[in-house]
């Protein structure tokens, strides 16, 4: 049984995501963004060349409920926040 929310980091090239593995052969789910976000820091000391790529993370709220919560290239970071709901 799968725990939500869970977060999972993704490299978007062309408009297809692409699951980052992570040394694990289905990806890897991380509890927290804060895990993540330090996976994909330590991915960047590894392979220096993957600061090229665009690389978002994603958060499932549920088993096919997902959304961009972070959008990471090179030192450049940037949360993405809901829309606030105008009446």
């Amino acid at each position: 049984m799968t725990n939500y929310p869970y977060y999972i980091a993704v490299t978007y090239d062309a408009g297809i995501l692409v699951k980052i593995k992570f040394g694990v052969q289905n990806g890897r789910k991380f509890k927290t963004w804060s895990d993540c976000a330090a996976a994909i820091k330590k991915r960047y000391e590894k392979f220096p060349y993957s600061k090229n790529q665009q690389i978002l993370i994603l958060e499932y709220s549920d088993q096919y409920q997902s959304k961009i919560v972070e959008v990471c290239h090179g030192d450049n970071w940037n949360s993405i926040t809901a829309p606030d709901k105008l009446m």
